[in-house]
This record gives structure tokens, C-alpha cells and sequence, in this order.
């Protein structure tokens, strides 16, 4: 499943539909904390990310995304151990989907980062994970964090009129978490 963002959890407990993530507060209402969530279809796995963007700091480093992993029980007892996978996929698309015939492709795609997220309980310092868990069983989540290297290409797209409907062509990004 690709997460782009679609809905974002509320620490009081509300979920809330919005475009682009919703502040929460956390703390200090001076501060808000954006955070993003997005469901696998059948509801047994839930992704909370405290953004969306990569962020290139100076020197070439990108900067990491905290995360939380939340999971259904049914799905945590039915599979021991449990194990969840993230990767991050880099796709280059050159070309239209309606081009593509006789199995010719027009993308490429490169994992850039491949992990096994542990469950674990979220330290007292980290105030992200802690947000989301509180609707959870203590032992449903697992607090993450996405890094990528400072040599990936820039995400860069074309996209089409609204005419059309197509992906568009350039560099994206892509989190994959599946368990």
C-alpha cells in the first residue's frame, strides 16, 4: 500500500477527514504537531507520519521521519512472531499508462530502503508516537523512523490537464509497509 495523506489523527481522540494532514496539539497550543495517517483497505494496519516531505538538509543529509505503526490484535495473534516490513520505493516514470502495451513497462522502480520494524513501547521522550497509541493496545505499535540517503534523485513530476487521467511522469516516492 502506498500512504500518501488522507486522514490525520487528533490527540483528543477525533478522527478527522483533511487534506494534507491536521495540526494536533501537543502540549503547547503554540506548537502544533502535523500528523498524517493512512489505512491499509482492510483496516489491520494504520501508518502515522509526522510528514510527508524529504528533507535535505545542508551537507546532503536528508533528514529522517518519525512514524508509528499501529496494528490490528486479531492480525498480531494469528501470525507469532510478528513481524512488520517497510520499504521506501524511488519510481522513475517515463512514460503514460495507456502507452504500455504487450507487457512494455515505462517506469522503473528501485527500492532505496528496505527494514523490519520491531514492535516496541514508545519512550516517555518520544511525544509523537505516544498520540496515536493512546487509541491502541499498548503492545499494537511500533515507533519508527524513515531515512533515506542524500544521493536520491529530487521528486520531480509532470503532470497531465485534468483531461487526462494518468500518473505523472517523473521521480516519486513511495512507503510500503506490509506485514
Amino acid at each position: 500500500m502506498s500512504y500518501q495523506p488522507e486522514r490525520s489523527f487528533l490527540k483528543d481522540g477525533h478522527d478527522k477527514m483533511c487534506r494534507g494532514g491536521c495540526p494536533i496539539s501537543q502540549q503547547s497550543s503554540t506548537n502544533p504537531q502535523m500528523v498524517l495517517k493512512k489505512q491499509s483497505p482492510n483496516g489491520l494496519l494504520t501508518v502515522y507520519l509526522s510528514r510527508r516531505e524529504l528533507i535535505v538538509e545542508e551537507g546532503g543529509v536528508v533528514k529522517p521521519i518519525d512514524g508509528v505503526v499501529l496494528t490490528d490484535s486479531e492480525l498480531a495473534s494469528q501470525n507469532e512472531p510478528f513481524k512488520i516490513f517497510a520499504l521506501v520505493v524511488l519510481t522513475f516514470r517515463y512514460g503514460r499508462e495507456d502507452e504500455e502495451v504487450m507487457g512494455l513497462k515505462f517506469y522503473t522502480e528501485a527500492i532505496l530502503h528496505y527494514e523490519q520494524w520491531q514492535q516496541q513501547e514508545p519512550s516517555p521522550a518520544d511525544s509523537f508516537a505516544a498520540a496515536p497509541a493512546e487509541e491502541a493496545r499498548p503492545d499494537a505499535h511500533a515507533p519508527h523512523t524513515v531515512s533515506v540517503s542524500g544521493h536520491a534523485p529530487h521528486s520531480v513530476g509532470l503532470k497531465a490537464r485534468p483531461s487526462l487521467r494518468w500518473e505523472p511522469l517523473g521521480v516519486t516516492y513511495d512507503l510500503k509497509v506490509f506485514p
